[in-house]
């Protein structure tokens, strides 16, 4: 596996920690050699200097000649790259890098005010890597205010928000026909189909789509808790759209991927989008398997953060997230790296992990009640 390298050699670029290397170490740094450029230089490539030193791989050489026509292309003028400090999000930056010949991109990261340390410490390693100025914004209203003002994330971002709407307008969490209650409740008619399941046979927008939530919820109506997608509104949407209005910019790159799956990545059927929130939108790494991603990484050497190479985990984004399938072990995580924020997104989220955890452990007795029931009836 190739290794970076910024310093002990004789190259000043390299030295200086302008862009590193990977060749191990100065002696070794024989890329000319095979008729190649030195790392530093290939941010001015030519796409065929850029394709010669590629892995045989044909999903990253598709991405690569698109990424290198859309970022050069003389429609855009300014273009934006937005920066999480994540897996997807490092890969992207390496080939915008690589891609950018007229150093048109800005890189910018949204600090939503729930980060991991090891997540801020990676941005400062990014910009060292690669001689980028990653900018920092701020949230409209940090995710501990916003919580704590307009409620807390449950399960999904659309499900937050249709109990939220619920919530407002005094629902009582009771099983009666769409009908009934939308005359009662005139001003909630898309959540009131979310509760009754009237989007349609299989919709994902149904709240059949999680088994039992609907029977949790008769049962144990959400009285002592408050809940709203606000956090992500105003922790980034908010300040993205802003960002992408006031800065002038042509094009957005993000790193969302297709397999991500959830409501962000079934908005869009490919990599490309235009006009979307006021300028195009491109996804340099829409198409990566899991394995795409790991074939990159290896090749060039991509170094991770310690949020994936020293903590474990799978995901990063805002710490603690009750959006997580997998909160628990993201909380066995932090207790043990960051204390300081374990205790933070516990006063946080602490009401939304008792309703989640309750609402598992009554999903589980119902299955197994009513796979007891089956079988008896079998009998």
């Amino acid at each position: 596996m190739q290794k970076d390298f910024n310093e002990g050699n004789d190259c000043l670029m390299c030295r200086n920690q302008i862009l590193t290397g990977h060749d191990g170490d100065a002696l070794g740094c024989r890329r000319r050699d095979g008729g190649m450029s030195c790392k530093f230089e290939q941010r001015g490539m030519t796409l065929s200097e850029i394709l010669a030193d590629i892995p045989k791989d044909e999903i990253i050489g598709d991405n690569i000649i698109r990424a290198y026509a859309k970022i050069n292309s003389p429609i855009y003028k300014k273009i934006i790259c937005t920066v999480s400090g994540g897996y997807d999000s490092d890969i992207v930056i390496d080939i915008c890098v690589k891609c950018d010949r007229d150093r048109k991109i800005e890189y910018v990261w949204f600090n939503t005010g729930l980060e991991y340390k090891a997540t801020k410490e990676h941005l400062k390693e990014l910009e060292k890597k690669y001689g980028i100025e990653i900018k920092e914004r701020r949230a409209k209203k940090p995710i501990p205010v916003a919580c704590k003002e307009k409620g807390l994330p449950f399960l999904s971002k659309k499900v937050s928000e249709y109990i939220g709407r619920l919530q407002r307008h005094g629902f009582r969490w009771e099983d009666r026909p769409f009908d009934e209650l939308y005359r009662e409740y005139p001003k909630c008619k898309a959540a009131l189909r979310w509760w009754c399941n009237e989007w349609g046979e299989g919709s994902q927008f149904n709240i059949s789509r999680h088994k039992y939530l609907k029977e949790y919820m008769i049962d144990n109506p959400p009285i002592e808790v408050r809940f709203s997608a606000d956090c992500c509104k105003y922790g980034k949407k908010d300040v993205l759209h802003e960002e992408l209005k006031d800065g002038g910019y042509d094009l957005n790159i993000t790193g969302m991927r297709k397999m991500e799956g959830g409501a962000r990545s079934t908005a869009f059927k490919s990599c490309f989008k235009e006009n979307e929130g006021g300028c195009d939108m491109y996804m340099p790494v829409w198409w990566y398997l899991d394995s795409t991603k790991e074939i990159y990484r290896t090749y060039y050497g991509i170094e991770r953060s310690l949020c994936y190479e020293e903590y474990g985990l799978r995901r990063t984004g805002c710490a603690g997230c009750p959006y997580g399938r997998n909160f628990e072990e993201e909380l066995e995580v932090i207790e043990k790296y960051e204390p300081n924020l374990y205790k933070a997104v516990n006063q946080i989220f602490g009401k939304s992990y008792s309703y989640t955890r309750n609402y598992r452990r009554y999903a589980a007795f119902m299955k197994g009640f009513e796979k007891e029931t089956d079988h008896g009836e079998e009998e």
